[in-house]
């Protein structure tokens, strides 16, 4: 079975079919779809009623596709397509738009839904002051597919909720941090900027495109995890993901940063929005 407990609209599309959430039998305002097997999911945010990196997004469900075993992935355009028309009826512009297919035996097709999700944009001040997090023993099974674990899933909103915190950062059993729960993670000491190697994380959109500010800045990167116990040997730390972009971290466990006032991640901070505003100009 799929729970869908984050939709933030009346209308959705279920294996291509435009449904009304209040004609569908729902349990405790959840939607309960029959989709059995290994589900997979991606995460598009549209600005002024456009998506922003549909390509990359849709390259990665793909990939995603392939490690769970879909073969039956709806195509781009249709991804493009089913956007346009949940924004329509649903009367919204700027939004996140989320796609869920579950693999289906030999015998059915695979199932999909796409509908538009609940998200959080940071208000400004928050990027001037940044985000508490805390470290949590965890890796993915499967880093560099979007699979969706509901136990895994209810075990970082219980560990969030306890804490009080924003993020849960992800720690190996070798003690490194590699990525936060639902984005990934940066440091900062001196000029350069740390981050995972792809092999250890799920390689967010936005994290390429960070990296990609840094080459424009000229600000060297070293693509090896930090471990935990040497944490308070960085001058800033940072989030990146497809609804905070790039987010400072004020707190790690108990180690505190600047990472706001941080020359480093306010250069990446302008870089990327420079970045989204010529993907704009040169798709619209």
């Amino acid at each position: 079975m799929l729970t869908i407990n984050d939709n933030n609209a009346r209308y959705v599309i279920i294996d291509s079919s435009l449904e009304d959430t209040e004609e569908i039998a729902m349990e405790d305002n959840v939607l309960v779809l029959p989709f059995d097997g290994t589900k997979i999911y991606e995460v598009i945010r549209y600005i002024d009623g456009e998506p922003l990196f549909l390509e990359d997004h849709y390259k990665r469900l793909v990939d995603s596709a392939n490690t769970a075993g879909i073969k039956n992935l709806i195509s781009m355009s249709a991804l493009r397509e089913y956007g346009k028309v949940l924004l329509e009826v649903n009367s919204q512009k700027d939004c996140n738009l989320k796609f869920i297919c579950a693999k289906g035996d030999e015998e059915s097709y695979d199932n999909f839904i796409v509908y538009l999700s609940k998200f959080y944009y940071p208000e400004p001040q928050v990027y001037k002051t940044g985000v508490e997090t805390r470290v949590v023993e965890e890796t993915r099974e499967n880093p560099n597919a979007k699979i969706s674990r509901k136990e895994y899933i209810d075990k970082i909103n219980e560990f969030k909720a306890k804490h009080n915190i924003y993020e849960a950062i992800l720690k190996n059993d070798k003690g490194f941090l590699t990525e936060g729960s639902k984005s990934n993670l940066f440091f900062v000491k001196g000029d350069t900027v740390y981050t995972a190697p792809p092999s250890q994380v799920l390689v967010g959109t936005m994290r390429k495109y960070v990296l990609k500010a840094c080459e424009n800045n000229m600000i060297p990167i070293k693509l090896e995890a930090v471990h935990h116990d040497n944490i308070s040997e960085y001058d800033a730390a940072f989030l990146t993901g497809t609804s905070i972009k790039v987010l400072p971290i004020v707190k790690i466990d108990e180690v505190e940063y600047k990472s706001s006032k941080n020359e480093i991640v306010l250069k990446l901070m302008k870089g990327l929005e420079q970045i989204i505003k010529e993907y704009y100009n040169s798709n619209n």
